[in-house]
């Protein structure tokens, strides 16, 4: 492999455009840019870089060089809101599932931003549902999101809005395929205003 570059290539700010090719003169390809892409290369013994970006999706690299993102498409919470989540964590060995129950203020919008799941491996799989309970009768709900998952954790943006009147609430129910037991984790996140 051999490192070449042409003197049009040296950038206006002194960066020069650097192509790879392999013995036989092939050009090496790496990431093409697209649209809102940004292409890193990072030294294998480089320190952390530090990045900020601002947008609707959000990368933050933290101290030890890992990176938390926010997932793109999910609502800003408002300054003024109050910040909402319902976090479950435990053992489920049922199919009917294991519910919690969220009551929307009265007089408030709740709006539901993203949905978080996970479990361990099991022979059944697992499923964790979120559905809104209008009456709080658990008998005319609405399926919100839904998240299959087994042995893997996932996420879904969810951006829906509902109004509370002191009855009205969210359900969050973790339930396995089969009655085998299993851990469980669910987490939805949102904010109130």
């Amino acid at each position: 492999m051999g490192i070449f570059y042409k003197e049009g290539d040296i950038n206006a700010d002194g960066a020069t455009e650097v192509c790879l090719k392999t013995s036989a003169g092939t050009e090496l390809l790496g990431q093409k840019d697209t649209t809102n892409s940004i292409p890193v290369t990072i030294a294998s013994d480089q320190l952390p870089i530090p990045v900020h970006l601002v947008g609707s999706g959000q990368l933050f690299v933290n101290s030890d060089g890992s990176i938390n993102v926010v997932p793109i498409g999910i609502t800003p919470t408002p300054d003024n809101a109050i910040k909402v989540a319902v976090v479950n964590f435990g053992n489920v060995s049922s199919t009917a599932g294991v519910h919690s129950y969220y009551t929307i203020t009265n007089g408030k919008s709740l709006t539901i931003q993203t949905l978080v799941a996970g479990s361990e491996a099991s022979n059944g799989g697992a499923v964790v549902e979120l559905f809104y309970d209008p009456n709080a009768t658990l008998t005319a709900m609405t399926r919100v999101s839904t998240l299959f998952i087994n042995g893997t954790s996932d996420n879904t943006p969810v951006n829906q809005t509902f109004i509370g009147n002191g009855t009205r609430r969210i359900v969050l129910c973790r339930r396995g395929y089969t009655n085998s037991a299993r851990e469980m984790f669910a987490h939805w996140l949102g904010y109130e205003i």
